[in-house]
């Protein structure tokens, strides 16, 4: 995890994401589906090096850049891209006028 002049917590903090968003959107892409081995990890070794912007991102945004990890992982091994990527959240709706005046 690059420092980029943050704290420990903060690289922490990070790292605790990325883990998790792989193990519940990247982890289970790169399992082998059929023949003895079913279940298990099919040998791919992924690095994930997050950028200075990483720091900033929202949970959303970083799940974003993992689904795309993992639709490009399952292109280049001939597989479907499985869960489409999440809609981003409904803008807030517009304020409404003030009464009474």
């Amino acid at each position: 995890m690059p420092r980029h002049h943050h704290s420990a917590v903060d690289r922490n903090k990070l790292k605790r994401r990325l883990k998790e968003l792989a193990r519940i959107e990247l982890l289970p892409a790169l399992r082998v589906s059929d023949g003895p081995n079913d279940g298990a990890h099919d040998g791919t070794d992924v690095a994930i090096r997050a950028r200075r912007e990483a720091y900033g991102a929202a949970f959303d945004a970083l799940r974003l850049d993992i689904v795309t990890i993992r639709d490009r992982t399952q292109s280049t091994r001939g597989v479907k891209p499985s869960v489409e990527a999440p809609a981003p959240p409904p803008a807030a709706p517009p304020a409404a006028p003030p009464a009474g005046n």
